[in-house]
């Protein structure tokens, strides 16, 4: 329900902007399924090990990361593969939802003001939406602006 999808953009974009961790799992995941289109739990395990070390509180807290991915609907288990597949994508209709999402991601990224357009629309976090469409929505709002940071470049900016 469009209400549901709402509620599940708000929340998650309050976990992104509150636990960092958790958006960088996400890109894990996101890069893992943009590659393979699944993710195993062996996988996920070692790619937070190489990045984070060898510690338990990073293995469990990335444990809670997928477990809100799988909560907030926008993965699944496999049943008996331990693998984790992409569910199907939010679709985000309303211009403030959608920048208020942007701006929480933003802030994920430790309050940045601006990022580069192509580094946003091939951002693997953002696996569980449609994220042109996300940034044409956020666009129509007045938070946001495109600039240029060269002849090649565009930015996404936050007003």
């Amino acid at each position: 329900s469009p209400q549901a999808s709402r509620a599940s953009i708000l929340c998650w974009g309050m976990v992104l902007a509150r636990y960092p961790f958790v958006r960088q799992v996400t890109e894990i995941i996101g890069r893992l399924i943009r590659l393979q289109g699944d993710v195993k739990q062996e996988q996920l395990k070692r790619k937070i090990q190489e990045t984070f070390g060898a510690r338990e509180t990073a293995l469990r807290s990335c444990r809670y990361a997928v477990s809100l991915l799988n909560d907030f609907g926008f993965i699944r288990r496999d049943s008996g593969s331990g693998r984790y597949i992409p569910a199907e994508r939010i679709q985000i209709d309303d211009p403030n939802l959608a920048a208020w999402f942007l701006q929480a991601i933003f802030f994920s990224m430790g309050d940045r003001r601006d990022i580069r357009k192509d580094e946003f629309l091939a951002s693997p976090s953002l696996f569980m939406t449609t994220p042109d469409h996300l940034l044409n929505l956020a666009l129509r709002t007045h938070r946001f602006r495109i600039d240029r940071e060269s002849l090649s470049h565009e930015l996404v900016s936050l007003i």
